[in-house]
């Protein structure tokens, strides 16, 4: 289920290093239960490292798959991906909702958004370092800056709060 985060790290140096990158100084902003926003690409930083953990390890992941075929079979094994690009936070939550709210674990996600006037003409922001991409769109282009039809979409990084997941059997890849 989403959960809030009841401390953030106490690492200061590392917290002001993240909110440059995330474009301010404040971190995390909380927009729902267990949903923050404004996490510079690095939320699992903002956590402290004893007690949250990616879930890159923890749920597999079929290989090959993309867009809407990905989205359908992590549906059907009732699943989510622990890091990925969505059109909007309302995207996010309508694909995979519903399993965080049902899964045993206690979760919170992470969004950053990235916006295509923000971007330099040259370079920037790419769509294959961030995972698979979830939206409803059709990115035609290597960078933003230069897709014609998507203005912005939100980077989203899921963790999991590792002492109540410690007992939770959970299928891995491999």
């Amino acid at each position: 289920m989403l959960v809030d985060v009841e401390r953030w790290s106490n690492d200061s140096f590392l917290r002001m290093i993240v909110g440059v990158v995330a474009g301010n100084s404040r971190g995390p902003e909380r927009i729902g239960r267990g949903l923050y926003t404004n996490c510079g690409y690095n939320f699992p930083n903002f956590l402290p490292k004893n007690e949250w953990e990616d879930i890159w390890s923890h749920f597999y992941k079929p290989e090959g798959l993309q867009g809407a075929e990905l989205r359908a079979v992590l549906e059907e094994m009732n699943r989510i991906p622990e890091y990925g690009v969505v059109d909007s936070i309302e995207n996010f939550i309508e694909l995979f909702g519903k399993v965080l709210e049902e899964e045993s674990g206690q979760y919170c996600v992470g969004f950053t958004e990235v916006r295509k006037d923000r971007e330099p003409s040259e370079g920037g922001w790419r769509w294959h370092k961030w995972g698979q991409y979830y939206g409803k769109k059709h990115p035609q282009c290597e960078y933003i800056h230069d897709e014609p039809e998507i203005d912005s979409v939100f980077t989203f990084n899921v963790v999991v709060e590792k002492e109540v997941n410690s007992g939770v059997q959970i299928q891995r890849s491999g």
